[in-house]
């Protein structure tokens, strides 16, 4: 429709006006009280349902922000900042590259944890990690290869690590890190104990869901809350059956490449 494409159009130039800013911008310049929920505003408008190119632009940007506002908060190590907006939440947190193991991030809803004893190798006391991660409430990037007759529930979050400012990729992880998304008070109303749930990461090369690496842990239906375990950090997507079914009967995951 005409209104569909005016929207598309000015989105477009909204992303491109951030594109900008975020790279005009220094991590010093970076305000993490006025410029990170100042510009989510913007880009949880620039969602447009059923244009998945356009919003994987959109999520894109927002995982940028992400990073640079996680090492904005880096100033102040173990303090936790979560900045929320219309569609999108986005938290930063900074540790010692040595003080990883058993740390969780994330926003409260959908969260990660380091396994005992995890180590980055290679690094010591004298390197900054940034922790960063930015939820969805609506899926971001699409539908392609999801599980037959599911409904994605909870956010679809990015979670990402960067060390020293440089991205730091997070992948063969042994014992598997843990995560877990918590279902809205209306998802959990139409689950129970024998629902069917499937999670798994984006493939942004392959623009598709998978399962690699990825494994369901448990439903606890008094919380509303799903846990799975991963080898390597990515964005993370928990679908369920539109039907409850019997329960344990979940995704069978492949190894990580």
């Amino acid at each position: 429709t005409r209104a569909k494409q005016f929207l598309a159009n000015n989105a477009m130039k909204i992303l491109k006006m951030i594109q900008a800013l975020l790279e005009a911008k220094g991590d010093g310049e970076i305000d993490a009280t006025e410029d990170g929920p100042a510009t989510l505003e913007v880009l949880g408008k620039s969602r447009i349902e059923g244009d998945d190119d356009q919003n994987r632009d959109v999520a894109r940007e927002c995982n940028k922000l992400s990073r640079k506002y996680a090492r904005a908060a880096a100033r102040q190590l173990g303090v936790a900042n979560i900045v929320r907006r219309a569609n999108i939440t986005m938290s930063g947190i900074a540790r010692n590259a040595i003080e990883l193991a058993e740390t969780t991030f994330g926003d409260g809803k959908s969260d990660c944890k380091f396994p005992s004893g995890f180590t980055l190798p290679n690094r010591n006391s004298s390197n900054t990690v940034t922790l960063s991660s930015v939820a969805y409430e609506k899926n971001p990037v699409g539908e392609t290869n999801a599980p037959a007759g599911t409904s994605i529930v909870g956010s679809v979050t990015d979670f990402h690590v960067q060390v020293d400012d440089e991205d730091e990729p997070v992948s063969g992880i042994s014992p598997p890190l843990e995560l877990s998304v918590t279902l809205t008070d209306a998802e959990r109303a139409t689950k129970n104990a024998t629902s069917t749930f499937h999670c798994r990461y984006y493939d942004e090369s392959a623009k598709q869901w998978s399962t690699q690496g990825v494994n369901f842990k448990s439903y606890d239906s008094a919380t509303g809350t799903v846990k799975f375990t991963s080898d390597h950090l990515s964005t993370f997507g928990t679908f369920a059956d539109n039907e409850a079914t019997t329960p344990g009967t979940t995704d069978t995951p492949t190894p990580a490449p």
